[in-house]
């Protein structure tokens, strides 16, 4: 099922993400929180790595963090992958004039909502619950490569970023 979001249901997904191309490579070691952040800094928003690879017609996006996932209490954390496909557009304008992806998968597993959000057309797709895996700190999540087509790039060529957000306020941070 595919749904329509309202422009608030946009710019809250806007307002949970802050991030640079990552490609898909490990992220790296956690860089810790900006001093401007002034929300919660439990270990299940703090990053370790991540990487997202593609398997057969399936993207998975695999993330670990310092704590186990559902330690900050509910609501509470997003996971946001941002997807540049290859658009070479800003959706974001003035706001984060450099981010250049043009998709985002978002995960809040503590409540069970899981979407892919292609920012050209503004659709909105739930992904199943079995699509989300929760492990202690480790969130795998599958998503068709059908919900992620192409604008430019080959789906080998993506670049993917990994950042986290606490109700519509970001985390400020990703890592790269």
């Amino acid at each position: 099922m595919t749904i329509k979001l309202p422009l608030a249901g946009f710019a809250l997904a806007a307002s949970l993400i802050c991030v640079a191309p990552a490609g898909a490579t490990p992220l790296g070691p956690s860089s810790g929180f900006l001093a401007s952040y002034t929300g919660p800094q439990n270990g299940d928003f703090d990053i370790a790595s991540g990487e997202a690879f593609l398997f057969g017609s399936n993207f998975q996006f695999d993330a670990t963090f310092n704590a186990p996932i559902g330690t900050t209490p509910s609501p509470g954390v997003f996971y946001v992958w941002g997807i540049d496909r290859g658009s070479n557009s800003a959706p974001f304008g003035s706001f984060r004039s450099g981010v250049l992806f043009d998709a985002v998968v978002i995960s809040d597993p503590t409540l069970n909502l899981n979407f892919v959000l292609d920012l050209s057309t503004m659709l909105s797709t739930p992904l199943p619950a079995s699509d989300v895996v929760v492990s202690g700190n480790s969130l795998e999540i599958t998503v068709p490569a059908s919900l992620l087509p192409s604008t430019g790039f080959t789906f080998n060529d993506y670049r993917e970023s990994l950042d986290t957000g606490w109700i519509g306020r970001n985390h400020e941070r990703s890592n790269r």
